[in-house]
């Protein structure tokens, strides 16, 4: 192999070693978004979301989204989802 060859892959698996030890663990860097695309609204909370998908009558899109959320198996979250739409007011 070539001596500059060599050198760049040094250089390179240098630099990854380095970004990665002095990287805060567990943190990514948000990309800034475009002016005016910000919402005036915080974000949906997931049981918020489980609650509209449940009024709405997408019992199967909320399911998808616990399980999306928590890592629970198909019946831990049906079970979960059930239980929530029986607290729902109006039932």
């Amino acid at each position: 192999m070539d001596p500059l060859w060599i050198g760049g892959l040094v250089g390179l698996v240098l630099g990854f070693v380095v970004g990665r030890v002095t990287a805060p663990s567990g943190e990514r860097a948000e990309l800034p978004r475009p002016m005016g695309t910000q919402s005036a609204r915080p974000p949906a909370t997931p049981d918020q979301e489980v609650d509209a998908l449940l009024r709405a009558g997408q019992k199967i899109q909320a399911i998808k989204l616990v399980r999306e959320r928590t890592g629970l198996g198909l019946k831990e979250a049906k079970d979960l989802v059930d239980e929530r739409e029986q607290r729902l007011p109006g039932r």
